[in-house]
């Protein structure tokens, strides 16, 4: 209908990281005959774990072309970003002080590996928890302070096992799923689910080696 009309038309499902694999794999497999309609053209945007329900049915892995992975914005880029975010948000009328400082976000970006969702988020949410008064400006040591709190309410809440996986990432950084369970104790086998709800909670970041799936 829409072709008939002498329209095009592009799909853009974003945001994929906000379901669980095995639901993806589900919904990717249930619209495969769609994907295949010849002119229809589908962008699947999300993070490089979402890659794991491309790949659970082989019908569904077949359909798609080659993945495309984008490198985060630069320092500059962000922060310019920013800048334009927070000018078109601005009274003319009212006091602005801008909310931020250059070397705050600088500092975010290299402790996030410059994930901006995520730099933004926590500013945002520090600011809301500790800047009492508007206009403010956020400073480091308040977003440290947040994200301790944050952290020690989450990790209350946890099982033994899982307070022990993370204990042990938070000393060794990074660690491959082998590693993990001989580090921890845990069967390779059920040290999955426990990882799965952390990742869930967002606790951990679990990422595809490029070279084993």
């Amino acid at each position: 209908e829409i072709r008939n009309k002498k329209k095009a038309l592009i799909l853009q499902f974003n945001n994929l990281e906000n379901m669980e694999s095995h639901n993806l794999a589900k919904l990717l497999m249930s619209i495969r005959e769609y994907l295949q309609i010849d002119g229809l053209h589908s962008l699947f945007l999300g993070p490089t774990d979402s890659l794991s329900a491309f790949e659970m049915y082989s019908q569904v892995e077949s359909v798609f072309g080659k993945t495309i992975f984008l490198k985060p914005l630069t320092e500059n880029q962000l922060l310019d970003i920013l800048e334009k975010r927070c000018n078109s948000l601005k009274d003319p009328k009212g006091k602005y002080i801008q909310p931020y400082c250059e070397q705050t976000v600088r500092t975010l970006y290299k402790s996030l590996n410059g994930n901006m969702r995520l730099i933004f988020k926590i500013m945002d949410d520090s600011t809301l928890a500790f800047c009492k008064e508007m206009p403010s400006k956020i400073t480091l040591d308040e977003i440290k302070s947040y994200c301790n709190l944050e952290f020690e309410r989450r990790f209350n809440g946890l099982s033994f096992n899982e307070k022990k996986i993370l204990t042990i990432l938070y000393d060794k950084n990074e660690l491959n799923q082998g590693e993990l369970a001989e580090a921890s104790g845990i069967l390779r086998q059920n040290l999955t689910n426990y990882l799965q709800d952390l990742k869930d909670k967002g606790l951990i970041v679990i990422r595809s080696d490029s070279t084993d799936k």
